[in-house]
């Protein structure tokens, strides 16, 4: 295994001569950040790195890639419409199968993705596992909705309970309506 890395992809290429372990960081540029940051509707992507191990698997052709990532962003805030600081810790574990493997081989294993050729884009898993990571409804701890408007208030917890013990109520007594049906002495 070698590395190479250019442009928007950091490939790892296979070889057959491979040693059975390899470590590599994959660094995103500022035009990279900017990029995914577009792809994923972010206000600015800051940092995006991983250090990535592999592993060759038990099987042929199997490649086992785990690695630990560093995400720093913005991102507005469903409430107040403010930028929103984040930071995530990534961790990631697959299992690399060569295209055209069965997905019964791999079921049970780790999450796996088909390969083809004999290059590894490593960015493209660092970008998709930050994809699943990103909270689709990022919400600041302190946001103030009154400042929005005095009319909102967001859900009044306490509404919230009294409105399920009445339906407790109601759902202990299911036939409490056919009361006023009873005749009356």
């Amino acid at each position: 295994m070698e590395k190479k890395g250019d442009g928007l992809i950091s490939l790892l290429r296979l070889n057959s001569g491979s040693t059975s372990e390899l470590s590599c960081d994959v660094v995103f540029s500022d035009d990279q950040c900017a990029i995914l940051a577009d792809r994923f509707g972010l206000l600015v992507l800051e940092q995006l790195t991983a250090n990535f191990k592999l592993t060759l698997g038990e099987k042929a052709g199997w490649i086992i890639v785990s690695g630990k990532g560093l995400a720093e962003f913005q991102q507005t805030c469903v409430a107040t419409l403010r930028p929103l600081n984040q930071s995530l810790n990534l961790e990631m574990e697959l299992v690399l199968v060569p295209e055209g493997t069965s997905s019964s081989d791999v079921l049970g294993e780790l999450d796996f993705e088909y390969y083809a050729g004999n290059e590894i884009d490593l960015s493209e898993i660092l970008a998709v596992e930050l994809g699943l990571e990103i909270n689709p409804y990022p919400r600041s701890m302190d946001a103030d909705l009154s400042a929005i408007g005095p009319q909102i208030s967001g859900v009044q917890l306490s509404k919230a309970l009294d409105s399920s013990r009445v339906r407790e109520q109601e759902a202990e007594r299911p036939f409490s309506g056919l009361e006023i049906l009873k005749k009356k002495d």
